[in-house]
């Protein structure tokens, strides 16, 4: 047999390679399929060439009639179009089709580009294809239109005209008790929502002392993108300030946009707000830096702590565990302290009595809040156990989980520490490849498992003061995935994960960074990281959410002398309030390496006798002593390095915290005028205030002994 062969549509044949040779006897069996492209009937001949002695060629006839699943479905992720955008459609079969079906489609409007057929592959029920849909000036409709030869069916799009629109963060800014001739900044970042570009023209504010500035020359932006606008308040006069920020533009719903400015301005010492800045004659005031809200005092949340050796892994005491602090802690955060391969060692089996007993110790000791992250994922539930993480917890545990396995342990941890653990952070630094080397869509879906199941009321509620699994109302917060730095490259990382959730993310009630990266403290405030960090939440709707530091020191030990490490957590505390950190999670208390604040039997080679505060603990006392309670009304900056923070409290109370940040002393005439009489050190010792002081990078309170 030298071939076979078929002849009309839908016909094929198998069975059998050629030239097959036949014994006398043997026999061979062909194989014809018939697979219908289009319904009706059909005719072919099944063709044989061999050296048959009766003739080369046996002819088969073949006849058939076929029919192809009637299309049912028809529809587009999206029936409402904006702008120029790709729309996923779908069609659907009845059933399945024994061979490939050509599905003519067509639009009735020429905005809509679509393919003019599309083909379902054998046994599939659905395929999908692109709408490309181009910008229309104004509202229209089209009809797409599917036809099988046998079927069809029809889905409807309406087409609005496009628009350009421009959206300020806050309709008003309030300037409270800015003190004469320093200065008081607030930003509104701009955002285009529209769905084409907008041109913004001009920026311009009225009113007394008021400056607006970031607009240099007009400025297009695309869909979704945004700017920032510095607004400042520089009163000459103490009084009530009024003004406006007028924003001119291209937007087609209007060519201004007004933010109304208001405020009031104060001459002279005060309790309640910035008094007129420091007395310091010797240099330039380069800046005066006001938080959002100077008269709030600083509470004791602002200070939580990284604890590692609390309690023992096991049931069983241990000798060189850490007696809690003897300062107060607000929060517990359990990062590299009680986390997934932990207490989870394998599928099902847990083990909760070092977080147990942790927490035990802190309630007595008064602390409230604990966090609870995740990540140092299981060998088990990993994707890539073999996954180096280099430089992290071990193989596997920087990988994605397997979902089912990570669902379930969050559940379990949330209803097992409702009504006592309510903050959650998703991950830990995943800008960080070694505690996290998946995309941003896994890290996506871990956010959103996280949202859900840690808000749901069925796994934690409280009512009456009692908290419980379907308990009353939900009372747990969800952090932002905090990235390991704000500077560009952790800004770069953090924007394009916030862009892959939309617009706006949907998964965080709180936003959250780390922040080693900062050489000195006072970069974060002098450099352009804590503005661009906030405009990049602003762009993705976190613009109005608390922002913690969850994690942070000076790093590693060898970084900085023992005492310049005291000097940098002392600054660093009161650069975070200025920045308006509402919350700062120190990292960590007794770590060997890492921001050392107590030196624990289980370091090797201390550099401090064990089991004591070492200096830089002895100054997380003290400035904790010096900013709890009190409202930090300002901080002056002057051009030779010397930084005044004013500190107020009640019956008043005025303080300064002064140092010098470039390095060198700087010689300091307090005048009798300010009624400060004398000085706290690092260690919080008292001392007399004899008028003239040589103020050094470590820090020192200036005060009215009276009061």
């Amino acid at each position: 047999l030298a071939s076979a062969t078929t002849t009309g549509a839908g016909f094929s044949v198998s069975g059998a390679s050629f030239p097959l040779t036949l014994n006398p006897g043997q026999a061979a069996t062909l194989t014809v399929t018939y697979a219908p492209t289009a319904a009706g009937n059909t005719t072919g001949q099944l063709v044989i060439a061999s050296n048959s002695t009766a003739g080369s060629t046996a002819v088969v006839s073949l006849a058939a009639t076929g029919g192809v699943p009637a299309l049912s479905a028809f529809y587009c992720a999206s029936a409402t179009i904006k702008a120029s955008a790709a729309d996923i459609c779908t069609l659907k079969l009845a059933a399945p089709s024994t061979g490939p079906v050509n599905v003519t489609v067509t639009s009735s409007n020429s905005a809509v580009a679509i393919p003019a057929t599309v083909t379902l592959p054998a046994n599939a029920t659905a395929v999908q294809f692109t709408a490309n849909v181009s910008s229309v000036t104004t509202t229209e409709s089209a009809t797409l239109t599917a036809n099988d030869g046998g079927s069809s069916v029809s889905y409807g799009l309406q087409l609005n005209a496009a628009t350009r629109i421009l959206v300020p963060s806050s309709s008003s800014l309030s300037f409270e008790d800015v003190a004469t001739n320093s200065k008081a900044s607030r930003f509104v970042v701009l955002t285009s929502t529209g769905t084409l570009p907008i041109t913004v023209t001009s920026a311009t504010a009225a009113g007394p002392g008021f400056t607006v500035s970031g607009l240099n020359s007009p400025v297009t932006l695309n869909p979704g993108q945004t700017m920032m606008l510095t607004v400042q308040s520089q009163p000459t006069a103490a009084g009530v300030m009024l003004g406006q920020v007028t924003i001119a533009s291209n937007s087609t719903a209007s060519s201004t946009t007004a933010i109304g400015l208001s405020g009031t301005s104060v001459v002279g010492p005060g309790g309640s707000g910035p008094s007129a800045p420091f007395p310091y004659t010797g240099s330039q005031l380069e800046n005066a830096l006001v938080p959002d809200n100077p008269s709030a005092p600083i509470t004791g949340s602002f200070f939580g702590m990284t604890i590692y050796n609390l309690a023992p892994n096991g049931n069983y005491a241990e000798p060189g565990m850490t007696p809690f602090p003897t300062f107060p802690v607000s929060a517990l955060r359990f990062w590299d302290v009680s986390y997934w391969a932990l207490m989870e060692p394998s599928e099902g089996t847990y083990d909760w009595i070092k977080m147990d007993k942790s927490i035990a110790i802190a309630e007595e000791n008064g602390t409230k809040d604990f966090i609870f992250t995740f990540g140092h994922v299981p060998a088990w539930a990993s994707t890539n156990p073999a996954d180096p993480c280099t430089n992290g917890s071990g193989p596997g545990t920087c990988s994605p989980p397997n979902m089912q396995a990570f669902d379930t342990f969050v559940t379990q941890v949330v209803q097992r520490y409702c009504g006592v653990v309510n903050y959650y952070e998703p991950w830990n630094e995943p800008d960080n490849p070694q505690f996290w080397d998946g995309n941003n869509s896994q890290l996506l879906t871990i956010a959103s498992d996280v949202y859900r199941i840690v808000k749901d009321p069925a796994n934690c509620g409280c009512s009456n003061g009692k908290c419980s699994p379907n308990g009353g109302t939900n009372p747990n917060q969800v952090l932002l995935p905090p990235v390991s730095n704000i500077q560009s490259t952790g800004l770069s990382w953090l924007n394009s994960y916030l862009a892959a959730a939309g617009s706006q993310y949907p998964y965080a009630d709180i936003a959250t960074f780390h922040g080693y990266a900062f050489s000195n403290p006072e970069d974060m405030t002098t450099g352009p990281q804590m503005q661009a960090f906030r405009q990049t939440l602003a762009q993705h709707g976190l613009s109005g959410v608390p922002i913690w530091n969850t994690e942070a020191s000076w790093e590693g030990d060898f970084r900085l002398p023992e005492q310049q490490q005291a000097s940098w957590l002392m600054r660093y505390h009161m650069v975070q309030a200025i920045n308006g950190v509402s919350r700062f999670i120190w990292y960590a208390y007794d770590n060997c390496s890492w921001g050392t604040l107590w030196m624990s039997p289980f370091c090797q080679n201390p550099q401090d006798p064990v089991g004591q505060p070492t200096q830089p603990g002895v100054a997380y006392d003290t400035i904790e002593s010096w900013m709890k309670g009190a409202n930090l009304a300002q901080c002056d900056v002057y051009q030779n390095g010397l930084w005044a923070c004013e500190l107020q409290r009640s019956e008043g109370y005025d303080a300064w915290m002064v140092w010098s940040s470039k390095g060198p002393s700087i010689p300091l005439s307090v005048p009798s005028s300010l009624g400060m009489t004398v000085y706290r050190d690092w260690q919080n010792n008292v001392n007399s205030l004899s008028g003239q002081i040589s103020v050094t990078q470590m820090p020192v309170l200036l005060e009215n002994s009276d009061l």
